[in-house]
């Protein structure tokens, strides 16, 4: 079955390589890269499935004992609320909770037999991208938990994504080919006492949304989510508190140019230390926020303060660089929001050239007209317009080419395989490319180690963003950090011109 498959297909790539090599020019050549890369997928779709197959069934301790499941041998659900009943460690765990996307009209249309293999499959694609760190468990039905440690939410969802994208092969079972789609649902630990304990109600509530908002997608549970009215209503309160009462504070990032080496940025990220509840995450508060309006005054205290730390670094370290701020839709929105953004330049004597807001795609596209006319007025000004998180999303370049904006920001969740994954690698050399032409500046971010930086470095990046270069920090930690990096770069610039 399999050296059929193959025959089949190398036939169709040697005929379409007959009728491309004639013609000679380069053209023609690029017409073929995608034949063979198709061919390519073609080839492991028809392989790695087979292979899969001809593991062991589980062994018999496994398939006789509850706490596991017999099918895939993964442990079942009652060892991870085992997990979650327990104390936590050190640090955070995130719960991912994944569905198969019409599972249940495949089971019923090709048998119970063929689900079951299916969902071995499913199980062996989640278990490679996992890896050693993560507890994974198979759920009731079409479903599956990852319990993973973190460092913040980003990690979560740049797992997500992976997971999301590890399905996109065919599966191919006895000669049949399925494509198949998953739905995740996130849920974090926070420092509330019996939220640990609702971690898989939460994940699977959030699956479900994932699921009704379109399929093949994450979501991360919130407040908002939960419908839980009282919980919601605490939520505000709290939040209004937050800023009064200095709560909230934000974390810094350095961002660095791959060429000069010199930290050219700091990204601002917003933090919520609760008086009783501890480190709350963003992704947590930050949707009640939009959904009840608060976003607007919480956005302005950002722009003001990550301003006013700018200013302050300037006085007394010297420091000289951009600080950039996330802006959300309703923010940009807001018409309080160019007349905020110039507010807080003026407040604290900073050039609108020191200050970078960051959008994604989503956002900007949402009341597109109106939101291009903000961030063009913000742009006109002086203040640099950034596009975050590029090729997830939409990432139309028709959007692109309209939106004005100066830097282009590579999602994590390419920059993780690039090192590894040739497609991922292709994709950042394209958007790095892309960016160029546009003449943007082009920044990948989640870059953590030395070998993607080296590969980003060699593919012409402009910077880089990631735990590599430097984990968010409070302003006092991250200052004198910046301060000695920056007098390493005037000493070495002072060097080369004596």
């Amino acid at each position: 079955m399999i050296a059929t498959q193959i025959l089949s297909s190398l036939q169709v790539v040697m005929h379409t390589v007959g009728s491309v090599v004639t013609d000679s020019s380069v053209h023609g050549w690029i017409l073929l890269l995608p034949v063979l890369a198709l061919w390519q997928r073609h080839l492991a779709a028809a392989v790695a499935p087979q292979i899969s197959l001809q593991t062991k069934a589980p062994a018999a301790p496994v398939a006789d004992n509850p706490m596991y499941d017999a099918l895939t041998g993964l442990p079942g659900q009652l060892q991870l609320e085992q997990r979650l009943r327990a104390v936590p460690g050190a640090r955070p765990e995130g719960l991912l909770v994944l569905g198969a996307d019409g599972f249940r009209a495949i089971n019923q249309l090709r048998g119970h037999e063929f689900g079951n293999k299916l969902l071995m499959l499913i199980a062996a694609r989640i278990r490679a991208q996992v890896g050693t760190g993560a507890f994974l468990a198979r759920l009731p039905g079409d479903e599956f938990a990852v319990l993973a440690p973190f460092e913040d939410a980003v990690q979560l969802k740049t797992m997500a994504r992976r997971l999301l994208r590890c399905m996109e092969p065919s599966f191919v079972i006895q000669g049949t080919t399925v494509d198949l789609t998953v739905s995740i649902g996130i849920a974090v630990d926070n420092a509330k006492c019996d939220h640990r304990r609702r971690l898989l109600a939460n994940a699977s509530q959030a699956l479900a949304e994932a699921k009704e908002s379109g399929r093949n997608r994450f979501c991360l549970f919130n407040a908002a989510l939960s419908g839980n009215a009282a919980e919601i209503e605490l939520m505000i309160g709290d939040l209004r508190k937050a800023l009064s009462e200095q709560q909230m504070y934000l974390a810094y990032q350095p961002k660095q140019d791959l060429q000069s080496g010199v930290v050219v940025g700091v990204e601002a990220l917003l933090r919520w230390d609760h008086p009783t509840l501890g480190a709350i995450a963003p992704d947590y508060f930050i949707s009640v926020a939009e959904k009840t309006g608060m976003i607007v005054e919480v956005g302005r205290w950002v722009i003001d303060e990550a301003c006013r730390q700018m200013r302050s670094w300037r006085d007394e370290l010297g420091v000289n660089c951009k600080v950039a701020v996330n802006a959300s839709v309703f923010q940009i929105n807001s018409t309080s929001f160019v007349f905020d953004v110039a507010t807080a330049l003026e407040r604290h004597g900073l050039d609108p050239s020191c200050l970078c807001i960051e959008v994604t795609e989503s956002n900007a596209m949402t009341q597109a007209q109106s939101s291009m006319m903000v961030l063009r007025q913000l742009a006109d000004s002086g203040v640099c317009i950034a596009l975050d998180d590029f090729g997830v999303g939409h990432s139309s370049l028709a959007h692109l080419k309209r939106m004005p904006i100066q830097e282009l920001k590579i999602d994590r969740s390419f920059v993780d395989g690039i090192v590894d994954c040739e497609e991922d690698a292709a994709i950042v050399r394209a958007i790095i490319t892309l960016g160029k032409a546009m003449g943007l500046y082009v920044v990948a971010e989640g870059v953590e180690t030395h070998a993607q930086q080296a590969l980003l470095a060699q593919m012409e990046c402009d910077a880089v963003q990631g735990y590599l270069i430097g984990r968010p920090a409070s302003a006092a930690a991250l200052g004198p950090t910046l301060a000695a990096a920056r007098s390493a770069a005037d000493s070495l610039q002072r060097f080369l011109e004596a």
